[in-house]
């Protein structure tokens, strides 16, 4: 037994765990955590009560005066681990421990470099919507969005990443901010960013590839959107495919007890099931406590209400769900996963004989269009009708589409929530043609590689520019 060391024991507590020993804490460092009880010098004499005494030497050595500040932060790191890292991003970056590597990121967040928050956000590692709730101001996020935009070049995939950077700032006051709105610079993202499209976010199309049965009553969808700065309206059950619907109380509270007894936290969110046929419920707010680390989200539900779900690390995982009453008039922010009741028909795939609407005297065109999808998936989308057994459904040629222009030349145009749509009604018999959102045309695939245009006015021609349209199969009599 030492002499002179304090018995006392020491807690050291990091990513939500207390540790008892130095291997375990490296396997869960997390700087915000540690740096207290290394400038206080109580960790020095939790080392000293393992026998690890080399160590507490020479962080006692470079403790100096105690001051936090970045060149502290590093040569803790770089003690701590025998490294020689230029700052606590590139030990981040370098971390072979996916989980010490995500509370360095947060921790150089949380930092508010500007330099470094651009780097982050290159990354991946830094989103819009955490950079604000980590407290960045709207003028380092114009700045990212600045950067994020001259890398992209002509790359639009990568540009349309840097958009929401200058939404997220749009919607900041600070005074910083409200001064860089008066400069060239903020003119000059302006005229690179197009304006926000607020429905963008709405569920317009929900297949049954997305679909998951997580052994509850209902599917669940796959696909989530987040519903930003909104207010809940049961308009947005309209933006939903037939038979899919925003999930109720009882099926919320089933996925309740399915969360607490079935499921597992991921880094950014609660999976159910495995990554193929599971159902993730990912977390939109994180906080970040000096003892532990925080992440919850909340769910929309079809009557107004939400579904609230909380994970703790410093719980050990722990898992906690509630319905919260009348959550959109207290500020907070949802996401929409719809449900699909288990014995509804198929809205994407399967075309019964009474799914048929006849056309002429020799062909039959499916009631509904499915869509819109690039050309190199058609192939698969149209065996996929055929395995209901209905058999020998293909695309249409270009002497059947004559007479379908004909047709569409007399018809009926609707104006709905999801856009519009053109209604065909035949022998008792209706098929809509959807147009693309927002837009006033679609297009349906032909065969060969041909679309059929059509607009908000029932002009028709053939086109073969177009990389997406609807496909509406077709079968002889």
């Amino acid at each position: 037994m030492k002499f002179g060391i304090n018995r006392v024991k020491i807690r050291i507590l990091s990513g939500g765990k207390e540790h008892s020993t130095l291997e375990s804490l490296r396997e869960s460092f997390s700087l915000e955590d540690v740096l207290p009880s290394y400038i206080d010098g109580r960790l020095a004499t939790w080392l000293r009560q393992r026998d690890e005494d080399d160590l507490a030497d020479r962080l006692e050595k470079i403790q100096a005066d105690g001051i936090k500040s970045p060149e502290l932060e590093l040569k803790l790191i770089n003690e701590f681990f025998g490294t020689e890292y230029k700052s606590v991003l590139e030990y981040a970056k370098c971390c072979q421990n996916a989980s010490n590597a995500d509370l360095a990121y947060d921790y150089v967040t949380s930092l508010k470099n500007e330099t470094e928050l651009i780097e982050l956000a290159r990354l991946g590692k830094l989103t819009p919507e955490k950079a604000k709730a980590k407290g960045v101001c709207g003028k380092t996020m114009y700045i990212i969005c600045r950067t994020l935009l001259k890398d992209a070049g002509d790359d639009k995939a990568k540009k349309e990443k840097a958009y929401p950077w200058k939404y997220q700032a749009d919607k900041l006051d600070d005074e910083e901010t409200k001064e860089f709105r008066k400069t060239d610079s903020y003119d000059r993202i302006c005229d690179d960013v197009p304006k926000e499209n607020k429905s963008k976010s709405k569920i317009l199309a929900v297949d049954n590839n997305e679909a998951v049965d997580i052994d509850l009553s209902v599917y669940w969808s796959k696909d989530y959107r987040e519903l930003t700065d909104t207010p809940y309206d049961k308009k947005w059950q309209n933006n939903f495919d037939k038979n899919w619907h925003l999930p109720s109380e009882n099926e919320a509270n089933e996925l309740i007890d399915k969360i607490k007894m079935d499921s597992n936290v991921i880094d950014n969110g609660i999976m159910i099931g495995d990554d193929t046929n599971g159902l993730h419920l990912p977390f939109f707010y994180n906080k970040y406590k000096r003892t532990k680390h925080e992440t919850y989200g909340y769910l929309w539900l079809s009557n107004g209400d939400a579904l609230f779900y909380y994970t703790s690390d410093s719980i050990e995982n722990f898992r906690s769900c509630s319905i919260v009453k009348n959550l959109s008039s207290k500020g907070e922010l949802a996401y929409i996963i719809p449900v699909k009741d288990k014995n509804a028909p198929s809205t994407s795939a399967k075309i019964a004989n009474n799914e048929v609407s006849i056309i002429g005297e020799t062909i039959e065109f499916a009631d509904h269009a499915y869509g819109p999808i690039e050309y190199d998936n058609v192939k698969y989308n149209i065996n996929i009708y055929d395995e209901y057994g209905y058999g020998n459904w293909r695309l249409p040629n270009l002497n059947e589409v004559e007479e379908l222009k004909k047709i569409i030349k007399k018809s009926e145009v609707l104006i709905t929530p999801d856009g519009g749509r053109i209604r065909i009604s035949i022998k008792n018999k209706i098929i809509f043609l959807p147009f693309f959102y927002g837009k006033k045309y679609g297009h349906i695939w032909l065969h060969p590689k041909l679309t059929l245009e059509y607009n908000s006015e029932r002009e028709c021609n053939i086109d073969n520019r177009v990389t997406k349209a609807y496909l509406l199969p077709v079968r002889n009599i």
